[in-house]
Order: C-alpha cells, then sequence, then structure tokens
C-alpha cells in the first residue's frame, strides 16, 4: 500500500517536474521567445518578479507558451510526441 501510494504521488510530481523542464529547455532555445515572455512578465508584475495567480490569467502569452509545451513535448516516457 505505501509503494502504491508514493509511485502515485511521485507520478504526478514527476509529470509537472517533466513539464517544466521542456519548457525551460524551449525557453533557452529560442531567445526570442524568452525576451517576448520576458517582457509580458515585466508589464504585468514588474521587476519585482512576485507573480500572483490573478496575474496568470493577464499575461496570454505565457498561456499559449504553456499549452504549446503541454501540446508539444511528452510528460511520461515512452509517450510519442504531437505534432
Amino acid at each position: 500500500m505505501v509503494t502504491l501510494c508514493s509511485e502515485a504521488i511521485n507520478a504526478g510530481t514527476d509529470t509537472s517536474a517533466t513539464a517544466l523542464e521542456w519548457a525551460l529547455l524551449h525557453l533557452v532555445q529560442d531567445q526570442e521567445i524568452q525576451e517576448k515572455l520576458y517582457k509580458e512578465i515585466v508589464g504585468c508584475v514588474g521587476k519585482s518578479g512576485v507573480i500572483a495567480e490573478s496575474d496568470v490569467e493577464k499575461m496570454p502569452y505565457l498561456g499559449a507558451i504553456v499549452k504549446r509545451d503541454v501540446q508539444k513535448t511528452p510528460t511520461q516516457p515512452f509517450s510519442a510526441l504531437t505534432c
């Protein structure tokens, strides 16, 4: 039972961590996207860098990046990439 619970918890965090890793990789590979996202974030929350959940709704470019990365890259081993 402990093993099953542990696997369920780890499975949920592993997929989130993997999705974040892919998103960061894509940002590092494309400086233009990175700069545009930075400008949107600074325009919304300033240079303090503190982002509230309500701020995320005001950042459509961030939402588009997240959706693209979720659709484009696998979060589980041996998953097929979406074209």
